[in-house]
C-alpha cells in the first residue's frame, strides 16, 4: 500500500525548544496564537506531537526542574491539568500497574520497581499553553543510548512504534521524532554511528507509518479514516557535523521515495 506523507529534517539546541512560544511582544500576535492551538484541539484530527526523552522516573521534569517544565509553567493551562497533576497520574498509574501484577503472579516478587519505569516506555500528557504541540510522548531513554549500536527490536524502537500507533488512534498527523534517539551529541557518536543510527530510525519510522496506515484509525472519536497523511519532523542535535547532516539528507531519498516537485 503506498501512502503519501511531507517530512521534514531539522535541528533544535534542546527538543524542549520546540514547545517555547516566541518572544514576541505583540499581545495580538499571542492571542492569535493561543486561539489556533485551541482550535486545533476541538478540530477532527490535525494535533500536533513531539517525543521528548526522559529518564526512568515519572516526575523527571518535576524534580529536574526541566526546560519543558518552565516553559508549561509560563502560561496557565486552561484545558488539561498542569503539567504536575498529569505526572502525577502517571506515577500513579505505575504503582497500579505494579500491583496488579503481582497480584497476577499470586505474590511471586517481581522485578521491577513500582517508581520507576522501563526504558522503551511511553506516557503521554496534553497542553495547550505551549507552543505547536498539543500532545507530549515522554520516552524514557537511558545513557546506554548514546553509546551504544541498536536493532529494531530495542525497547526505545517499540517505543517509537507505539508513538505512531498512537498518534493513528488519535487523530495526531504531524508528529516529531528525535532521529537519533539523542538529545546531544558527544565524542563518541562517530560518522558512522550517527548514518547507522539514523538509518535504522528511518527504516522503522517508514515501517510503523505503512503499519498504521494498513489499519483503520480514529481520529477526534470521528468514524475510521482508510489512509492518514502524516507530517513528521525528523530531529538532529544543533551541535552535529555539517557533513554529518548532508550525510543524512543524502540517504533519505535511498529509503523514502520521493514525488518530483510540481513546477507551475
Amino acid at each position: 500500500m503506498k501512502t503519501m506523507h511531507n517530512a521534514r529534517l531539522m535541528t533544535c539546541h534542546r527538543l524542549a525548544d520546540l514547545c517555547r512560544p516566541s518572544d514576541s511582544f505583540d499581545r495580538s500576535a499571542e492571542d492569535t496564537r493561543r486561539l489556533h492551538m485551541n482550535l486545533s484541539l476541538y478540530r477532527r484530527g490535525g494535533l500536533n506531537g513531539l517525543v521528548l526523552l526522559v529518564n526512568r522516573e515519572p516526575l523527571y521534569h518535576i524534580h529536574n526542574k526541566t526546560e519543558f517544565a518552565r516553559i508549561c509553567e509560563q502560561s496557565t493551562e486552561l484545558h488539561f491539568d498542569p503539567l504536575q497533576r498529569q505526572l502525577e497520574e502517571v506515577s500513579s498509574c505505575l504503582r497500579d500497574i505494579c500491583k496488579d501484577a503481582v497480584n497476577e503472579l499470586n505474590g511471586v516478587e517481581m522485578n521491577r520497581d513500582e517508581n520507576s519505569l522501563q526504558v522503551g516506555d511511553v506516557y503521554v500528557t496534553r497542553h495547550s499553553n505551549i507552543s505547536t504541540f498539543q500532545v507530549i510522548f515522554h520516552l524514557v531513554v537511558d545513557e546506554a543510548l548514546e553509546n551504544d549500536d541498536i536493532s529494531s527490536r530495542h525497547p526505545c524502537i517499540n517505543g517509537i512504534r507505539n508513538v505512531i500507533r498512537l498518534s493513528s488512534k488519535c487523530g495526531v498527523t504531524t508528529f516529531s521524532i528525535p532521529l537519533l534517539l539523542v538529545e546531544n551529541t558527544n565524542e563518541r557518536m562517530t560518522v558512522s554511528w550517527c548514518l547507522k543510527r539514523a538509518e535504522l530510525v528511518f527504516k522503522c519510522v517508514k515501517g510503523f507509518m505503512m503499519e498504521a496506515c494498513t489499519g483503520s484509525s480514529t481520529a477526534g472519536g470521528g468514524p475510521p479514516v482508510a489512509a492518514t497523511h502524516y507530517n513528521v519532523n525528523f530531529v538532529l542535535p544543533e551541535a552535529l557535523a555539517d557533513n554529518v547532516y548532508s550525510q543524512i539528507i543524502e540517504m533519505f531519498p535511498t529509503i523514502f521515495h520521493l514525488v518530483p516537485s510540481v513546477v507551475v
